[in-house]
């Protein structure tokens, strides 16, 4: 039997060889890639807009204001993203976060105003402003402090926006991965339920055939067998062919024609192209085996089921009617096998399929729409 292949599921990549005895993991040397750049490209352009300012030329005296204080703003970052935010910011201590982050920048201001002194004064004093030379005590007047540390507002607002964002989008992705697991979950348990429940019907089947010695029981053996390896082996896979699941419900109502021959009327019709066409398995047998099980188990004279499947484009259309003897339609007869259908339909379907279940005074129909989905 052809089935489809499982959905493909690409790995994270092999780890990269050791390094001094340290692994480098894709995702990490991915990782320090982009922060290696993130910081080449500010040093390149705090370079430029220093260095320019608003002269015409490239003034190479102004470079040391840009790559002096680069490993503190750096140091500063990696300290706000990875230190403050976490500890402060993220524990929803804003008051804390925002004292913590004024001493550091503070800090950071004086510190570079003390770099630049440094620089003037023992490095290049012939280029050193006047006041840097005659008036030392300009160092700690407050204005020009502050004026050292604005160029750190901009990257320092620039990371925690990323920081933020990323943040935002990995829970997204993980509530995601979390809840795509659980729907996972949930629906091999539905599965696990499914195919006992098969099982003892159709055995039960085979074994009233052998109390009465019929011929058919090994054509039923036959069919079963089948049926079996379906279930068992090629249902593992979240989508199988629709070509495949129609062959199994023919199967499986040849099981039940050979069953029932002389107590049941039944017409199956398929039309359109189900060729490519993809199908979560065993959705559409469950109402197949229903609708058998329910005409069969009334005292009618002669029962009756008709299924119709129709494929237009990508959306097919599954309806199923069987007789039912005279019942309380207000409790409709929904058993484990339909409520099970109903909750994968909603699981693996959400949003693209639509299941109406009616039940009047002596017929029992379903109705189902599925978007399907195409190989390849």
């Amino acid at each position: 039997m052809t089935m489809a292949n499982a959905i493909y599921r690409a790995g994270t990549g092999s780890d990269y060889p050791k390094i001094s005895g340290f692994p480098m993991s894709d995702s990490k040397l991915k990782r320090i890639s982009v922060h290696l750049l993130f910081w080449l490209f500010y040093v390149l352009y705090d370079t430029m807009n220093t260095s320019w300012g608003e002269h015409d030329y490239f003034d190479f005296s102004q470079i040391h204001k840009v790559w002096a204080n680069v490993p503190l703003t750096i140091g500063v970052v990696y300290l706000n993203l990875y230190g403050l935010m976490p500890r402060y910011l993220y524990a929803r201590k804003y008051v804390s976060y925002g004292l913590a982050l004024v001493v550091v920048v503070v800090a950071y201001a004086l510190v570079t105003r003390f770099i630049g002194y440094q620089f003037w004064l023992l490095w290049d004093r012939q280029h050193a402003p006047h006041q840097y030379l005659v008036e030392p005590k300009n160092f700690f007047v407050p204005i020009r402090i502050a004026r050292n540390s604005f160029r750190l507002y901009p990257i320092l607002a620039l990371t925690m926006l990323i920081k933020v964002l990323r943040n935002s989008y990995g829970k997204e992705r993980q509530l995601r991965i979390a809840e795509s697991e659980r729907h996972k979950v949930e629906l091999s348990y539905l599965r696990a339920q499914l195919h006992p429940h098969f099982f003892f019907n159709t055995l039960n089947s085979l074994y009233s055939l052998t109390l009465k010695k019929s011929d058919r029981a090994p054509d039923v053996v036959m069919r079963l067998s089948g049926l079996m390896q379906y279930i068992l082996y090629d249902t593992n896979a979240e989508l199988v062919l629709l070509e495949g699941e129609i062959a199994q419900l023919k199967n499986y109502i040849a099981i039940e024609e050979l069953r029932f021959a002389d107590r049941i009327e039944y017409s199956f019709q398929s039309s359109g192209p189900v060729e490519r066409k993809l199908i979560s398995p065993l959705v559409l047998l469950p109402f197949v085996e229903n609708a058998f099980k329910h005409s069969l188990s009334h005292e009618l004279h002669k029962a009756w089921v008709t299924i119709t499947i129709k494929v237009t484009g990508y959306h097919l259309f599954f309806n199923v009617e069987n007789s039912i003897a005279q019942v309380n339609t207000a409790q409709p007869h929904q058993g484990i096998g339909l409520m099970n259908v109903s909750k994968r339909l909603a699981l693996s379907y959400p949003g693209r399929h639509e299941l109406q279940i009616k039940q009047e005074e002596n017929t029992f129909s379903v109705n189902l729409k599925i978007q399907l989905y195409e190989e390849g």
